[in-house]
């Protein structure tokens, strides 16, 4: 099953039909967005490529959790160098199971590229800033099963392609939750969607899915407590916007 794909919302159609209910897809909403631009492998190499970045690492291929190897094996490098690993110009060690995410460096460095973007257009006039984060991930990258507990969560799709599968909230003892509390702002599974062991994880095989396919230009809303995993299919550019007010 698939996530809805619309062209536009209003504000209004927004409140009603989808925010704290079912994630959906907006084909158009970025159209005419300069992040469109700005937001390329080429233009963030040449433009911020000494711009220092944090990478995260999730294999499946250890007992590992999600949450155990997100929160503590890092690594830093430049945004030249990350663009050219991730784009098989430099070797990098590894590479599918290193990820740039929920970053905010590039945001600290060039504050300007926040102007690029218009998360605030699906609210009211007045609505609180958002925060935002970039995601860069080279081909075959995994992000794991996990939740958002934030107000409003965005995610504006510029380069690449990326599958988003969720689980809606009453799936959740289906899912094996590591702790019963959010956990920087999130909730995250045990198990390995890469590799589900039904030893350890009976249930997840009766858990029910839906996928959102994203390309360039697609802007997701991911609801409150859906829980979700990434698969970048090639390079990927995205960038997340956050409030934590609605």
């Amino acid at each position: 099953m698939q996530v809805e794909r619309v062209p536009f919302l209003s504000a209004t159609r927004f409140h009603n039909e989808y925010l704290d209910v079912r994630p959906v897809v907006m084909t158009a909403m970025t159209a005419r967005w300069p992040a469109r631009t700005s937001f390329t492998p080429e233009r963030l190499k040449t433009e911020q490529g000494d711009v220092v970045l944090t990478l995260r690492r999730y294999a499946g291929d250890t007992d590992a959790t999600f949450l155990e190897q997100t929160t503590r094996t890092r690594r830093v490098t430049t945004m030249r160098e990350w663009i050219d690993a991730s784009s098989g110009e430099l070797q990098h060690d590894d590479i599918k199971t290193w990820s740039v995410g929920e970053s905010q460096e590039i945001f600290f460095k060039a504050p300007k590229l926040a102007l690029d973007l218009d998360f605030a257009g699906l609210f009211p006039r007045g609505h609180k800033r958002f925060e935002h984060y970039l995601w860069l991930g080279p081909p075959g990258y995994t992000t794991g099963l996990h939740t958002d507990e934030v107000a409003v969560n965005l995610l504006a799709h510029f380069v690449g392609h990326k599958t988003v599968t969720f689980y809606a909230p009453d799936q959740t003892e289906l899912l094996y939750p590591e702790t019963r509390e959010s956990f920087e702002d999130g909730m995250y599974s045990a198990v390995n969607v890469m590799a589900p062991d039904p030893a350890k994880h009976p249930r997840f095989a009766e858990a029910r899915s839906i996928v959102a396919e994203l390309m360039p230009g697609d802007l997701l809303y991911v609801p409150r407590g859906w829980w979700h995993w990434v698969r970048g299919h090639d390079l990927c550019i995205s960038v997340g916007g956050v409030s934590h007010s609605v």
